[in-house]
């Protein structure tokens, strides 16, 4: 059983595929969770923290207020606030279960994305041939960086794995064209730092500058967002936009009005779809996306972590994700990190 929860929690993030809409994306990932959450209330295994009392607590007020006064719908923030309380709660558990077995599952996860990397190679032409790009067995090129990237990170710094692995899921994340991949490995090299100096922040800063040149000159899709999100920004109408940027910046709007009707705690957990209703409508070029029928694209998740946290909780999500970054950023491989 050990076993089981161990192989299991671990692959299930992988399966973002496997989910079918509901009124909310009901997804396989949540049938392990649950199941195994229950596994380990079995073993009197599960850990909930004081960390995660206030995290629960500051989002259940969020939610609470924006409800009943008019910003957000219980039935949906329910749902967002049982999955919030889940889905920490079990992996809190999970890791302080296998405390001892880090290594393992770091490696194991690795070694996954090294193969979904393979995989995507070699089902590219396949994938080009229908007009999509590299994405693997995922959803989206998008969804194949943000899975992967912990990986090249992993893989990058810790010199115990194949110097291979690193250099395929590099290469992947630059294939699949997805501007977040490229944002990602920028990134890495100045996360890598060990020790901040003058010369070495401005070394990376250099380094990241010269290759998002490059790949700004190189690959046409990176350089067409890049080109249209620029252009959009500048002359606020997306009616000639790529559905990415379009997106990106739609959410980005909806986003912003949201946080200026309620800055501080924001409007609740699952706010977003509903504030996109009241905003969305005010966006130039908007009618070009309605007759696709694409006016909605990625408004249950705002297109990004840092839209739908500014949405939805404010400038309490905000601080509370540099915080946890700040806290929990592992600088050494050989540190220790514990939750609190």
């Amino acid at each position: 059983m050990k076993n089981y929860i161990f192989y299991s929690t671990i692959l299930c993030a992988f399966t973002e595929a496997l989910s079918l809409n509901i009124g909310f994306d009901l997804k396989f990932f949540y049938f392990v969770v649950f199941i195994n959450f229950i596994i380990l209330v079995s073993f009197n295994k599960v850990v909930y923290t004081k960390g995660l009392l206030i995290f629960h607590c500051l989002v259940l007020f969020s939610g609470l207020f924006s409800c009943v006064f008019g910003y957000n719908k219980f039935g949906y923030f329910f749902v967002q606030f049982f999955f919030l309380l889940l889905i920490p709660t079990y992996y809190n558990s999970f890791f302080n279960f296998f405390k001892d077995r880090f290594k393992d599952i770091a490696s194991l996860y690795c070694k996954i994305c090294f193969i979904l990397a393979v995989i995507g190679f070699l089902k590219l032409p396949h994938d080009i041939s229908i007009g999509r790009s590299f994405e693997s067995l995922l959803l989206e090129p998008a969804h194949y960086c943000t899975i992967v990237l912990p990986a090249y990170f992993i893989t990058l710094k810790d010199k115990s794995y194949p110097r291979y692995y690193f250099i395929i899921i590099m290469f992947s994340i630059i294939v699949s064209g997805s501007s977040l991949g490229f944002l990602g490995l920028g990134l890495s090299l100045i996360l890598m730092l060990k020790k901040i100096s003058f010369t070495r922040v401005i070394l990376p800063i250099i380094g990241v500058t010269l290759i998002g040149t490059f790949v700004y000159f190189n690959f046409a899709p990176f350089k067409l967002r890049v080109d249209d999100t620029v252009n959009s920004m500048v002359s606020g109408d997306l009616s000639k936009a790529n559905l990415s940027t379009y997106a990106l910046l739609s959410n980005f709007y909806v986003s912003a009005k949201s946080f200026s009707s309620n800055p501080i705690i924001g409007n609740g957990i699952g706010s977003h779809v509903y504030s996109r209703e009241l905003y969305l409508s005010k966006i130039e070029g908007i009618e070009v996306f309605e007759s696709m029928n694409s006016e909605d694209l990625n408004a249950k998740d705002a297109g990004s972590l840092f839209s739908r946290v500014m949405s939805e909780l404010g400038l309490m999500g905000l601080l509370g994700i540099f915080i946890y970054i700040s806290k929990f950023y592992v600088k050494n491989l050989d540190e220790k990190s514990s939750i609190n």
